[in-house]
């Protein structure tokens, strides 16, 4: 790898590479991808050079001895050359790896306005940051929808066994979980939940996990949802 950087002058670490070095994606089966700090900078075999006039010292750092972009950059860079969805798990893997930083995304924003992958990238993180009701308040909706769908009621915050669980119903052996923010930004609490719901499912319950955007945004397909299990014998 230091024999690739060391063959373009002044090369990072960038784009689909610098996001693997981060553990945001898989290693890329193709070339490596890496940023000189200029314009006209030739591809090579094997490496796939991007120029820019924008390289700025808060965008480089070092990860395990190979310079590269920040994580922040990094992101930028990888919105222009991937695909949507592919976007959203690296971003999505930046939260759990404690890895996004806020601030420095913004100001690399800040900086990158008409280029490609940027109006993809700034809606993504709009949806992130969109407030999100807390347990509690999920568990209030989700019982309003099962009212207003005229539903079997469950039971609440109960235990099954050694694990309390949010919502179920014994007749129908179903289990509802709501999953807030913490859920999501929280990988121990994760590991923990999913081994859980492989305890539950081994003790014949089926289990739902439904989260806020589903529950807030998407009423009527939880509806439908929870009538189909309901109602299935």
């Amino acid at each position: 790898m230091s024999a690739v950087l060391g063959s373009a002058r002044g090369a990072v670490l960038s784009h689909r590479s610098a996001a693997a070095a981060w553990d945001l994606r898989q290693w890329p089966a193709g070339p490596v991808e890496v940023t000189v700090p200029r314009l006209g900078a030739r591809s090579r075999p094997g490496v796939v050079v991007h120029g820019t006039r924008h390289l700025d010292q808060d965008e480089l750092t070092v990860r395990d001895g190979i310079p590269c972009t920040t994580v922040a950059r990094t992101l930028v860079d990888l919105a222009a050359v991937a695909l949507p969805r592919e976007m959203k798990r690296a971003l999505e893997q930046s939260l759990v790896l404690h890895l996004y930083d806020g601030s420095a995304m913004e100001a690399v924003l800040s900086r990158s306005n008409g280029r490609r992958g940027v109006k993809v990238l700034r809606r993504l993180l709009t949806d992130l940051h969109e407030p999100a009701p807390t347990n509690r308040e999920l568990e209030r909706r989700l019982l309003d929808l099962i009212r207003d769908a005229n539903l079997p009621l469950p039971a609440v915050n109960a235990h099954i066994g050694e694990h309390q669980v949010d919502f179920h119903w014994p007749e129908h052996r179903l289990v509802v979980e709501t999953d807030g923010h913490t859920y999501h930004s929280n990988p121990i609490a994760l590991a923990r939940d999913r081994r859980r719901d492989l305890d539950l499912e081994l003790s014949g319950w089926h289990v739902l996990r439904l989260g806020w955007r589903q529950v807030v945004h998407e009423p009527g397909r939880v509806k439908s949802l929870l009538a189909v299990r309901l109602t299935a014998r």
